[in-house]
């Protein structure tokens, strides 16, 4: 007599279906962590291009990581494309010629300062910096250990 056996399902069939779930959870869980987290205080915005050969340099450099920053945290990116309509909450900046031009806006919506153009990690890295120090304090960065003692006097 012979018996019936059942054939196991293809490999590939059982693992797509298991990276179809994997991705289902990694997107539930990142709308999750984005609902709950607090408004930020201030916004960078990158106006760009997608011909701008500094834009992609940047992205390549720096918008990979920028999110996962302090500063990232302190102010969130915002990408808007100059041929595209500009969203009506940005219609009040004026003044863009160049791209990248990344304008720093409080959590009113009022431009704080901008960064124009892209050369090196270290000068957008410190040129942002300083434009950070320039929000209020406890919209900025908290203070070391060390400089809140030196403000207490102690």
């Amino acid at each position: 007599m012979i018996q019936a056996r059942e054939m196991p399902l293809p490999q590939r069939r059982r693992g797509r279906g298991l990276r179809l779930w994997w991705l289902a959870g990694c997107m539930f869980i990142t709308l999750l962590f984005t609902a709950l987290r607090p408004a930020a205080a201030a916004t960078l915005v990158m106006f760009m291009s997608e011909t701008c050969p500094y834009c992609e340099r940047w992205m390549k450099d720096i918008g990979v990581v920028y999110n996962k920053t302090d500063e990232g945290r302190i102010a969130p990116l915002r990408i808007v494309d100059i041929h595209e309509p500009r969203p009506k909450d940005l219609e009040h900046i004026r003044g863009i010629y160049w791209t990248p031009t990344f304008v720093l806006l409080d959590d009113a919506g009022r431009e704080v300062g901008r960064i124009e153009g892209y050369n090196t990690e270290y000068g957008f890295w410190s040129r942002l910096d300083n434009l950070l120090k320039k929000l209020p304090r406890e919209k900025n960065r908290p203070q070391k250990a060390g400089a809140a003692a030196a403000d207490d006097g102690g």
